[in-house]
């Protein structure tokens, strides 16, 4: 009689777990309850947006979890702030639990509210700037004030839909009351979003003859080469609240804008790299 050989099929429980930001987001949402599943997975597509949605898990560090509370609680007098801060530190607690991250750093203990300046200063800061103050263009503010409008349009039509959908007694298999109170949760998030960006925000003017003719400031546009590989790329320089990598909207608060502020076309700057290194780029046009 033939004996069979048992085939090993035992997977490493390590190959198949996430190892950037994006991939452990898809994992943790599909652990939560379905009805906060739409809101969360927003909430943390920011916080990817703000970090790098395709930085290993293993190169978060608690300084970046800290700037990402602190560009939170900085917004004035925003309601949302401590629910926008409990979605991301409920995913960083999953990433502890999981093991995905270094046992040793609970990165979930570095996001945290700071205590509003205007609480302890009541007093004092009626005719003075606010500390971390967003600051937005014009334009910029004409944009999403128009933004708002349509979200508040729709939040009052979802309203309408979740009613009528809610009708139907038999709610366990009310497909579109799902689906309208999903909608619903990501509509108030951009509603909170956009609000915050205009509550307390200081209006930076569009007019190029305001600003110092060829010198880099908030809202430049900077064409650059790396003089490692003579690459060039194109950025514009924004408030961190309407910073987008994908479109080559860079913030003012990151390495390479800081670096570019004040600068003018021919100049050098040195910026260094997240794995330490220090690349140095020439600047060929400021528009």
């Amino acid at each position: 009689m033939m004996t069979k050989t048992k085939t090993n099929t035992t997977k490493n429980p390590k190959s198949d777990q996430p190892k950037t930001l994006n991939e452990a987001i898809k994992v943790y949402v599909k652990t939560i309850e379905n009805n906060l599943k739409m809101k969360t997975r927003y909430e943390l597509s920011q916080f990817a947006k703000h970090l790098g949605p395709d930085r290993s898990l293993t190169s978060l560090s608690p300084p970046e979890i800290g700037d990402y509370g602190d560009l939170l609680s900085s917004r004035i007098a925003v309601s949302d702030t401590h629910d926008r801060m409990d979605s991301v530190k409920k995913f960083l607690l999953f990433l502890h639990d999981e093991e995905l991250i270094d046992e040793n750093m609970n990165l979930a203990t570095h996001i945290r509210s700071r205590r509003s300046y205007r609480s302890r200063n009541m007093k004092k800061v009626s005719n003075l700037s606010l500390p971390n103050q967003p600051t937005i263009t014009k334009s910029r503010h004409n944009a999403l004030t128009k933004k708002l409008k349509l979200l508040l349009k729709e939040r009052n039509r979802l309203a309408e839909t979740i009613q009528i959908a809610a009708q139907d007694k038999d709610v366990r298999e009310n497909a579109p009351l799902e689906a309208a109170r999903e909608a619903q949760g990501i509509n108030t998030a951009k509603i909170n979003e956009v609000e915050s960006m205009l509550r307390g925000a200081v209006i930076v003017a569009d007019e190029k003859g305001k600003i110092q003719k060829g010198i880099i400031s908030l809202g430049s546009n900077v064409t650059v080469q790396n003089q490692n590989n003579q690459s060039k790329s194109k950025y514009r320089i924004v408030d961190p609240s309407e910073s987008d990598p994908l479109a080559n909207r860079i913030s003012s608060e990151s390495p390479l804008a800081k670096s570019l502020m004040g600068k003018s076309e021919k100049e050098i700057i040195q910026v260094k790299a997240p794995n330490e290194t220090t690349i140095e780029f020439k600047i060929l046009k400021v528009i």
